[in-house]
């Protein structure tokens, strides 16, 4: 789990929490510890390194029952961290806020969380990516789980029962931590997985661009000779980059082609993204992995 930039300075805020991308045994740890680390020698915090121990209980501020995949620092040293909250019969897609004493935000949501998306029971809902737009409002990606009805059959033996779909959601937030229901169909962009989010622009007019993947079909030459060689058709993943609104959620067109960039849909390689940034020239950074090179990793300038 990583933490975005803005700390405030002289101070180094490290959260670390269940992630099972890294170790499944450590994903059913159900708790987060936030450390602020002072970098000040003439601050309270002490010596340069030290742990601070005014921040939260001797230096960590324990965030409860939670799995954290991702979090954001605000400007004034508040921690938002997005993830699942297993609390209940069902995992729900949920955000907490940490104040910058270490104290849960009470503030914030209900009672410092802001939980959707957490039926029906035993449903997979997690938040796996938070990004924050420069007027506050916060964006989360991830995955929800809705029921809906599903008719089959004909005449007398026409039948019809609940089903689960599971579908990769964008969620946008007040920062308050309520749901911004302008934002998308009440609040939510369904059928985008985002692997990362990052914003561009300024708080009168900016975007939000959702790091994805596209199912492509390439076609490559067939493995026979001459004349029978032929070709065939590969399936693959290839990097998309959604641009959307960020106060309507509606596709913004002037961005690749009809709002999605594609890094590369000749490539026979599964592209999957692991991280996005904007750099100091506003171009988009995209660090990811290729599938026949599972330990490497490039980065795309967009």
């Amino acid at each position: 789990m990583r933490a975005r930039p803005g700390t405030p300075p002289g101070r180094s805020v490290a959260v670390h929490g269940s992630d099972d991308r890294v170790n499944a045994t450590v994903r059913n740890l159900a708790w987060i510890a936030v450390l602020a680390l002072g970098l000040s020698v003439a601050s309270a915090a002490g010596t340069p390194g030290s742990v601070n121990t005014t921040y939260g209980v001797d230096g960590v501020a324990d965030g409860g029952a939670f799995y954290a995949e991702d979090a954001v620092v605000l400007a004034d040293g508040s921690v938002l961290l997005a993830g699942i909250d297993p609390s209940g019969t069902t995992e729900t897609f949920a955000v907490r806020k940490i104040d910058a004493d270490g104290n849960l935000d009470t503030d914030f949501g209900t009672s410092g969380v802001a939980a959707v998306f957490g039926a029906p029971p035993r449903s997979q809902n997690w938040a796996r990516t938070i990004v924050v737009g420069p007027d506050g409002r916060i964006f989360v990606g991830g995955q929800r789980t809705y029921t809906t009805q599903v008719t089959s059959g004909k005449g007398k033996k026409q039948t019809t029962e609940d089903v689960d779909v599971t579908v990769g959601s964008v969620l946008a937030l007040n920062a308050d931590g309520s749901v911004d229901t302008d934002f998308g169909d009440d609040g939510y962009l369904d059928g985008i997985v985002a692997h990362d989010l990052a914003v561009r622009g300024t708080s009168a007019s900016y975007d939000v661009l959702i790091a994805s993947t596209s199912g492509v079909q390439v076609e490559v030459a067939g493995s026979g000779k001459g004349k029978k060689g032929g070709t065939q058709t590969v399936d693959t993943l290839e990097l998309a980059i959604h641009a959307v609104d960020g106060f309507s959620g509606a596709d913004v067109t002037s961005f690749g082609q009809d709002g999605v960039l594609l890094d590369d849909p000749s490539e026979t390689t599964n592209d999957i993204p692991l991280a996005m940034h904007m750099d100091g020239l506003g171009r988009i950074v995209v660090m990811m992995r290729h599938s026949d090179a599972f330990s490497s990793a490039e980065a795309v300038l967009v």
